[in-house]
């Protein structure tokens, strides 16, 4: 299983903020909004991806492992 990661800084609050989406598509939708969102700041976005397998225990760990708060 194939997950991908938008990760942007969020500017008002000084921490890292990350939306988990199933497709690639929808990650690059996701950094589009929020590069047009946050145009004049200039903000790193990336889209990383993750390879998983497919239990519900594994996923879970890993999202809390790759959680930013």
């Amino acid at each position: 299983m194939t997950i991908y990661r938008t990760r942007y800084p969020d500017p008002k609050e000084r921490r890292w903020l990350s939306r988990w989406a199933e497709t690639r598509v929808t990650a690059e939708f996701w950094r589009a909004e929020v590069e047009r969102r946050f145009a004049p700041k200039k903000l790193e976005v990336a889209v990383e991806r993750f390879e998983l397998n497919p239990g519900k225990s594994d996923i879970v760990r890993f999202l809390n492992e790759n959680y930013d708060a």
